[in-house]
């Protein structure tokens, strides 16, 4: 035990800075392995979501144009409803996803007895429905149905507490966890390297 304190006071002595360092990799590698564990996770479907910002999907047969459009400073996001089988969604659909539902967009608006698409699965992030956004999903869903089937008090047993967001996904949030693990490896390796760093400026001089 005296050794091992021995070694830790001499390690401590030479770098001061060895145990932040070290302190700071393991934070990192914890982190990395945070990131290998959400990267092999499941969406879940969104009718089963509990929480806000859990990776989430929806299998789409029909949907709406946007009914909704919201100015963010990169961009503007458009906001639809969509239904899979049983249930009717509020979804904010990137380009991306919306040209995987093209088929199924002009399946929604044809006039002609045609053979319905298969259903497309779309992922995102689950999102809280603000209330003006519920104002407004209510005011749109009874227009399009011609009737005033939705309600303030009815609202979440049609559409569920949460909307998918398409503009977000699992990969945004694992490439800012990447960055903070990056950087905080690269500040504890610095400072395990210390010594090192410090000896070859005495000897530039």
């Amino acid at each position: 035990m005296k050794s091992e304190k021995n070694f830790i006071k001499t390690i401590q002595k030479e770098n001061p800075f060895f145990i932040k360092g070290l302190f700071l990799i393991v934070i990192s590698i914890f982190i990395s392995i945070i990131m290998i564990i959400c990267s092999n996770e499941s969406p879940i479907d969104l009718k089963e979501i509990k929480k806000s910002e859990d990776y989430a999907k929806i299998d789409v047969q029909v949907m709406t144009d946007f009914f909704a459009t919201t100015d963010y400073s990169k961009s503007i996001h458009k906001t639809y409803f969509v239904w899979d089988k049983e249930n009717v969604y509020i979804v904010d659909l990137d380009d991306e996803n919306k040209k995987k539902l093209d088929e199924i967009y002009r399946y929604s608006y044809s006039t002609n007895d045609i053979e319905a698409p298969k259903s497309v699965t779309i992922k995102g992030i689950a999102k809280k429905i603000p209330s003006d956004l519920k104002e407004l999903a209510t005011q749109s869903i009874n227009k399009i149905l011609g009737e005033e089937l939705v309600n303030q008090n009815n609202f979440f047993d049609t559409f569920g507490d949460f909307y998918l967001d398409t503009y977000e996904n699992k990969n945004a949030h694992l490439q800012s966890l990447f960055l903070i693990s990056l950087t905080l490896f690269l500040i504890g390796l610095s400072f395990l390297m210390f010594p090192i760093i410090k000896k070859l400026k005495k000897n530039k001089k």
